[in-house]
């Protein structure tokens, strides 16, 4: 049986007061602060695998950037450059590695269901795209996101903040696997957002599922990774040996994948642009990142409903560091599984 979660530990309740009135403004600080951006996890809770659906307003602006050396994906060539394809309805973040590229068909069914898509003129035909994970040592061997999962998680999707932690795609998801499974701790889903002044937003979601350790650059140092032998505190990866087998040799087992969204203006181009930059975000929160053992791929996707174009490289640098505050997050909220610890529920190591 799947599980669907919302969250509401987000909001931020601000009031204005005076003799004549008192007002409350709901502050919501992940993706879907951005307008038309809609969110849904579903999972099989026992089992531990899931996936995560965004679905997006229609003609949004979609691009994509591809930095791991194993990464898994579904439809993403359209979103890469050279193509004229420039927008999709939904992407989907799964686990279940190649397994769960099959919740591509539940979403696009709903999305049918729905007459979200492309009007060919023989029928409604959705655009969907997605990326997965390796969590298959966490998972119940023989059960994996499937169609069925990808519809619920579709037809989760809501404005509502999005629930983090052990969740959809991130509920068997881990972090810190240098040294392999033994010594890593438990990654998630996590997310962020921003609203400024000028209604500018910018929000991400990110399945942290690393190789390398997750660092805070808030704080200057590492929350979650490769634990050392004796449990007190963490072994980087500068310090390894340089013939150190990293995740003992099991390439494609790691990969952090993410959305990052704006109401902002742009081009195609822009769009691509802005996932290349969000990478930054992966990079300075995850060490080392972007290895051959992982398959880190980031989409990025406008809305473009802002009235007044902002300065571009300042969106796209927000972007990025939203990425970092959404993984972050992500291992911040992830629960204990088992015997791998998650910092939800275990003090800081």
């Amino acid at each position: 049986m799947w599980t669907s979660i919302t969250a509401r530990e987000h909001l931020v309740f601000i009031y204005w007061s005076d003799k004549k009135h008192r007002t409350v403004i709901n502050v919501n600080d992940t993706i879907t602060c951005v307008p038309g951006i809609k969110a849904g996890h579903a999972h099989y809770k026992e089992a531990l695998t899931g996936c995560t659906v965004v679905i997006l307003e229609t003609g949004c602006v979609v691009g994509v950037d591809v930095r791991g050396g194993n990464p898994g994906s579904y439809n993403v060539a359209c979103f890469q450059g050279t193509t004229t394809v420039e927008s999709a309805d939904a992407v989907f973040l799964s686990g279940g590695s190649w397994f769960g590229l099959d919740v591509a068909k539940g979403v696009r069914q709903y999305l049918m269901d729905n007459g979200l898509g492309w009007d060919s003129g023989f029928g409604i035909m959705p655009c969907v795209t997605g990326a997965i994970i390796f969590d298959l040592a966490v998972a119940q061997r023989g059960i994996r996101p499937d169609a069925k999962l990808g519809y619920a998680a579709a037809a989760n999707a809501t404005t509502d903040p999005v629930a983090e932690g052990n969740v959809g795609a991130g509920i068997g998801a881990t972090v810190g696997k240098m040294l392999g499974m033994d010594r890593c701790m438990k990654g998630g889903v996590g997310s962020s957002g921003v609203t400024l002044d000028n209604g500018l937003c910018i929000g991400a979601l990110v399945v942290v599922n690393s190789m390398g350790n997750v660092f805070d650059p808030n704080t200057g140092k590492t929350i979650a990774g490769t634990r050392r032998e004796n449990g007190k505190g963490f072994i980087e990866a500068v310090g390894l040996p340089p013939t150190t087998r990293f995740g003992l040799g099991h390439a494609g087992e790691n990969t952090t994948i993410g959305i990052v969204a704006t109401n902002a203006k742009l081009s195609y181009k822009e769009a691509i642009k802005m996932a290349e930059m969000a990478q930054d975000g992966i990079a300075r929160s995850i060490r080392p990142a972007h290895t051959t053992m992982d398959g880190d791929l980031i989409y990025a996707v406008a809305t473009g409903t802002l009235g007044e174009k902002p300065l571009f490289d300042y969106v796209a640098h927000l972007a990025s560091e939203q990425i970092a505050k959404a993984i972050v997050r992500g291992v911040s909220k992830a629960n204990s599984v088992g015997s791998i610890p998650g910092l939800a529920d275990r003090h800081p190591m």
